[in-house]
This record gives C-alpha cells, sequence and structure tokens, in this order.
C-alpha cells in the first residue's frame, strides 16, 4: 500500500536532490522535478531505508551530494551544506524555524529529529527560494509532518506502522510505533518512539562514550472545513536524556523541546488571489548540561540551564500572472536565548553564576515577493527578492561575570570590549538585509534540462557568535562580537541534469564571494583559569571569503534489477585577505553501491556500498585543525519481505572493521573512555544490525 504516512520512515531519509537550485523532494524516495520540468520522475538513491529509521536526520541525508556532519560527539550531528554549516544552514518544521538551546551546539535543530518521525525533509541549495524566511549562507533544511486528505489517489484508510531496531555496536536499540487516519474530510497520525545507545568501540577496541536516552511523541491533524480551507495542527514533543560529548566539557543531562505550528490555508475563487496561507509556529527548548562525567568534576562542579524560545509567523499570498504565479507576503519572528553557567570550585567552595546567554534577543520582519513561469517553451524564470529588518540586544549584557581566576570580576559588556575595541560596547544593533535570486531554466531536449542561478543573499550573524560571554569551548574560551556586521554572498551555480538512456545523470558547480565573512578567529591569548599558560579566547571576525566546488550524481542500470548509483561532492573555500583554507571544510567525498532490487515485493533485496573521503590537509592551524587521513567504509545489507506488510532488514556497517574518523568531528576534549585529550573521536567499528517494520 502506498500510504504518504506507512512511508515516514523512508520519508524521513527523502530529502531533496543536493544539485537542485529549488528543492525536489523524494516522497516515497523519488525525484521529482519542478512544475516547469519535462523530466519524468527518477529513481536516484534509494538506500534501504527501514535501517534509517531512528538515526538522527543528519544521518539519514548524509547520503545526499555536498552534504556532510560536524559532530562534537556520537551524537548532535550538525549538516553541512557545501562546506558551510552552524546557523548557516537553516532549519524549519513545518514553516517554523528552529535553534538550538545550547550555546556548544550539542543540539542542532536536525538532531533533535529521527529520520522516521517525518514524512518528508527537503534540502534547499543553490539560490533558494525567498518564500521561506530570511534567505541563509548555505542552505534549507525544510522538515514536514503535513498529511494528506483521501481522494481519488489516496483512498480512506487506518494504518498502523510498527518498526524496531537493534545493533550490536553500542547496545543501540529502538522503536516506534504510528498511528494514523486518513478520510475525505479529515486526516490525523500520531507518532511515539524510544531509543537508547551505550558506549561504543572502534575497530582497534577503544572505548568511545555514546550514551543517548531518548523519547519523542507527536500529534499531526488536517481537517477541510470545505472545498477551499483546510486547517493543520501539531505538537510534538521531544526528550533527550543523559547525552555523551566527547568534544565538549559538559554532557547533556536533561533537554526537552515543545513545538506548537498551526496552519490555515484557503483557496480563493475570486480576485486576483488564488490561496492565502497563514501559518504560526512557537518552539521551547530547555537544555541541561553538566560535567558529572568529565574528569574535571574532582575541581570544579559545572553546571548549566539554557533555554531557546522562537515564535513565526508568515502570511502567503498566491496570485496567478502572465501564464506563472506570482507569490509574496510577510513574515515576522521573534527569538530568544539565556544561559546562566553556574560553577563551584571544590578547594574553595567559591560558586560563580556567569550568564553564557546573556537574556539576548531578536525580533525581526519581513517582505518578499517572488514570480515563477514560462518565459517560452523552452525557458522558465524564476526570480525573488526580500527585505528584512532585524533588532538584537543582549538584556544582561552589564551583569557580572567571572572568567576565571586569573582574569577576576568583570561585565560581559567590558569583556566584549576588551576582546574586540569600543564598538563592541553597544550590544543594541539594528540591521536591514536585502536578498535575491534568479534562476532561469532551459529543456535541452526531452531528457535534460539546464538551471542557471545567481544570488545576492544578506545573513546575518547568529546570536552566539555576537552575544556569547565568555563560554567555553573546543581549544579555549569563546566571546562574542556585537559589532559583527552580516554576510553578504554573492553566488553563481550552473546545473544539468538528465538521463542518458535508462540512466540518470546530472551535474552541477558552484561558486560564491562572501564579504564580511563570519570567520572564527583567535582574537586575545589571556591567562583565564590562572595555571599560567595563555589561553586561546576565540571570537568571530568580518573577512572575506571564497568558496567554489561540484557534485555528480549518477545511476548505471546495466540490467531491470540492478543499479548502480555514485555520487560526489567536491568543495574548496579560503580566506580572501591570505588565501589560507577556511576552517571545517569537508574533504572531496563519494559513495558508490552495487544495489539488486527485485521487481517482485516479496523478493529480497541486496546492497554492497562504500563512503569513501579522501585525505584533507588544507587546514586552518589557527582553528586547530589537523589533517584526516583518506578512508572507505563498507556495508552491506539485505531486506526481505516474509508477508505482505513486514519487512526485515539485516546488515553489516563498516565490514572491514576500518579505523578511521571523520575530518569535520572534533578532537576529544578530556580524558574519557580510551580516549585521551587530543584524540581524534573514531568512528564505531564492525556492527551488526536488525530491523523489523510491521505496516497494517
Amino acid at each position: 500500500m502506498n500510504r504518504i504516512l506507512s512511508v515516514g520512515i523512508a520519508c524521513g531519509v527523502s530529502a531533496v536532490l543536493a544539485q537542485s537550485p529549488e528543492s525536489h523532494t523524494l516522497p516515497a524516495l523519488h525525484v521529482h522535478g519542478d512544475s516547469n520540468a519535462t523530466l519524468p520522475p527518477v529513481s536516484l538513491i534509494h538506500p534501504l531505508p527501514l535501517d534509517q529509521a531512528h538515526e538522527e536526520l543528519g544521518e539519514a541525508i548524509s547520503i545526499l551530494p555536498g552534504v556532510h556532519l560536524s559532530a562534537r560527539g556520537a551524537h548532535g550531528n550538525e549538516p553541512v551544506l557545501r562546506g558551510l554549516g552552524w546557523e548557516r544552514v537553516a532549519t524549519e518544521i513545518n514553516g517554523l524555524p528552529l535553534y538550538g538551546a545550547c550555546p556548544s551546539r550539542m543540539d542542532p535543530p536536525a538532531s533533535l529529529f529521527t529520520a522516521g518521525s517525518l514524512t518528508q525533509t527537503t534540502v534547499d541549495l543553490g539560490a533558494p527560494s525567498v518564500i521561506h524566511g530570511p534567505v541563509p549562507a548555505a542552505g534549507r533544511l525544510r522538515l514536514s509532518s503535513e498529511l494528506t486528505l483521501a481522494g481519488n489517489e489516496t483512498p480512506p484508510e487506518r494504518y498502523t506502522v510498527l518498526s524496531s531496531r537493534v545493533a550490536s555496536q553500542g547496545h543501540s536499540r529502538a522503536g516506534s510505533l504510528t498511528l494514523g487516519e486518513r478520510k475525505e474530510q479529515t486526516a490525523w497520525r500520531a507518532y511515539g518512539a524510544l531509543q537508547r545507545e551505550d558506549d561504543y568501540h572502534s575497530a582497534d577496541g577503544k572505548r568511545v562514550p555514546a550514551h543517548l536516552e531518548s523519547r519523542e511523541g507527536a500529534f499531526q491533524l488536517l481537517h477541510a472545513l470545505d472545498d477551499q480551507t483546510r486547517v493543520r495542527a501539531e505538537y510534538r514533543w521531544i526528550g533527550h536524556d543523559d547525552v555523551s560529548y566527547v568534544a565538549l566539557p559538559m554532557d547533556t543531562r536533561t533537554a526537552r523541546t515543545h513545538i506548537t505550528t498551526l496552519g490555515v490555508a484557503r483557496k480563493l475563487r475570486r480576485g486576483p488571489i488564488s490561496e492565502l496561507d497563514l501559518e504560526f509556529g512557537r518552539a521551547e527548548l530547555d537544555h541541561e548540561m553538566d560535567n558529572r562525567d568529565k574528569p574535571n568534576r574532582g575541581r570544579l562542579i559545572a553546571f548549566t540551564p539554557s533555554e531557546s524560545d522562537t515564535t513565526d509567523a508568515r502570511l502567503l499570498a498566491r496570485l496567478p500572472m502572465r501564464e506563472g504565479e506570482l507569490r509574496t507576503g510577510v513574515d515576522a519572528s521573534r527569538q530568544t536565548r539565556r544561559a546562566i553557567r553556574t560553577r563551584t570550585m571544590r578547594a574553595t567552595g567559591m560558586t560563580f553564576r556567569d550568564p553564557i546567554w546573556p537574556e539576548v534577543e531578536q525580533d525581526r520582519a519581513g517582505v518578499f515577493g517572488e514570480w515563477e513561469g514560462p518565459l517560452s517553451k523552452q525557458w522558465t524564470l524564476r526570480a525573488g527578492a526580500r527585505a528584512d529588518v532585524a533588532r538584537s540586544d543582549a538584556d544582561l549584557a552589564d551583569a557580572r561575570i567571572v572568567p576565571g581566576p586569573a582574569i577576576g570580576p568583570t561585565t560581559v559588556r567590558t569583556a566584549y570590549r576588551e576582546v574586540g575595541g569600543a564598538a563592541n560596547s553597544n550590544v543594541d544593533r539594528e540591521d536591514t538585509l536585502v536578498s535575491g535570486n534568479i534562476r532561469v531554466s532551459r529543456s535541452l531536449s526531452p531528457s535534460w534540462m539546464l538551471h542557471l542561478s545567481a544570488e545576492h543573499t544578506e545573513a546575518l550573524p547568529n546570536l552566539t557568535q555576537r552575544y556569547l560571554a565568555f563560554g567555553p569551548i573546543p581549544g579555549g574560551y569563546g566571546v562574542g562580537n556585537p559589532d559583527l556586521e552580516p554576510e553578504v554572498k554573492h553566488g553563481l551555480e550552473m546545473r544539468v541534469e538528465g538521463a542518458w538512456g535508462r540512466h540518470p545523470l546530472g551535474l552541477a558547480a558552484h561558486a560564491a564571494n562572501i564579504q564580511k565573512f563570519h570567520l572564527p578567529a583567535i582574537v586575545a591569548r589571556r591567562d583565564v583559569n590562572g595555571d599560567g599558560i595563555p589561553d586561546v579566547i576565540r571570537g568571530t571576525q568580518n573577512r572575506d571569503a571564497e568558496i567554489w566546488g561540484m557534485e555528480l550524481y549518477a545511476e548505471a542500470r546495466p540490467a531491470t534489477q540492478w543499479k548502480l548509483p555514485l555520487t560526489l561532492s567536491w568543495v574548496r573555500g579560503r580566506v580572501g585577505e591570505t588565501g589560507a583554507p577556511l576552517p571545517e571544510m569537508p574533504p572531496l567525498s563519494a559513495t558508490a553501491a552495487l544495489r539488486w532490487e527485485p521487481e517482485a515485493t516479496a523478493s529480497p533485496e541486496l546492497e554492497l556500498g562504500l563512503r569513501y573521503n579522501h585525505k584533507q590537509d588544507r587546514v586552518n592551524d589557527e582553528f586547530g585543525e589537523d589533517p584526516t587521513p583518506s578512508h572507505a567504509v563498507v556495508h552491506l545489507r539485505c531486506a526481505v519481505e516474509p508477508r505482505p506488510g513486514w519487512k526485515v532488514q539485516a546488515g553489516i556497517e563498516n565490514l572491514l572493521d576500518r579505523e578511521y574518523h571523520d575530518h569535520l568531528t572534533r578532537e576529544a576534549l578530556l580524558p574519557v573512555g580510551d580516549l585521551s585529550s587530543g584524540d581524534e573521536i573514531p568512528a564505531p567499528g564492525r556492527s551488526y544490525t536488525l530491523s523489523l517494520q510491521i505496516d497494517w
């Protein structure tokens, strides 16, 4: 049965074709061209999806070209798009933007979700649409759990989906249950999941702390008031406990996320407007971290509760115009963050309370417009622009802090000024952003399309870059720069996609000049902790930068039942003034597989796959990066349907039991597990997995 919700496990892995200048989603793991393309849907990357259902979303989408992961340990994987990460990658669910609640980036928004909890994930690269909020410098992850009503193609039904997974590494075990119903006027879905993981071992037998306990639940409702009006609502709760982070001075003790989204869409029969969409969302993230399981607990007790709240609203109008469509509207958001660190020195009993995020806030409002339609039989155009006004501030800028014994008491504002100069005394900032892009597409033949795009993007620094107040970070301490200016990106992209006979093929090339790039830098060296050795104090500075790269995807189909998918990603970046490599740039990477997919649904499926990362020796020494050697990891998976609605999958990950580490995974900060301070964090060794899905 082709139910949109029963394939939620597969659709969690679904994402946009990474080369797409707009965003081609992959419902049921198929690529669909945009509304003006002549290409039929083609199968692209079709991993056996059952084993991905309980993975973090970042892991699931990392199979796509142009997508990499940055991590501080086994969990909290943060997507990096074309070499740019952190909040340069905007994440939203059902239109609501999300921001993490940890100053140390333990909880990037994509890591909050398991792949199976969503019905669709879209990755925007290239020149993204302007209607989804301020345009980010890297790209956007659009997560969706929206439902569909019964109709001619989707008859009424009730469904239940039970899924479970176990893995030998870390004694991982996870399970989920989905219940739902779809009728002509109403659809609903309830989802719940549990997961637990323990420490894992690398191929060389090193024990790596990787504990995690998580629970999540969600309820979605879609109702048609009449033929023209639909109302949707969702509430989602996510909980994490005792999550280990090897590269950070603390671990997550508890994290609670509450997400509420509402939407009303109405089609209009009269007047110039064909449809109005109103969306509202609220996210509340509460996070607590401490050093209970760190070796420095003997001399220091540290505890930090933090919060991140976001409220967002958008009104979108669609107007038919010149054989195309004009999409225009307004949106607004408010985000607040607060983190208060408490430290107790065991030797003296002295306790200090410092605002790491000194009650920072940002209010933003924007207006946008975008037209898309045909220019001729072969050419189509999409052109859009938006303007945003934002105000940012730190309410506790004059609060007292004690960064360390060697510095003594000061204030947040004074720390900003002493590290970054007099301009940083003013923490009340106002910014005006103007962004726009244009994309033209041409049908070269019934099987081939050409896309050319150009963008001008102005993107705000995130609130941590502006207002972090002597927070501990890997390799030292972090201090914000309130005077940091928005990035200005000028980018170009060319993409060709199509099919060579029955073999899908696509190639994308992109280049960008980013003025006032937000570059991590050492802004001072000062003895903070009183050990007589100058500590590194890091901040963010405006510099110019250049980024360029390419992605390739192909799928050979030598026979009806055989497929050989291949992806390739390559990106480089450098600081404009010095030519030094930009930090945290992923190496050249590739994936390949030999896949057997018989046409009979009950037949087994087999896949032998390879993921390869080339060595990365273009590193930024000031950032503290080390070169990373090449590595290749092989997996073997098989799946079978013993009866209709039942699917069993078994797999061996890291089949050859290779010892390796990824370039974007930071080093161990303290001696934990079998790792010493400064050791690279190795990936898991060989792991056996078994998954079961029952759909009825």
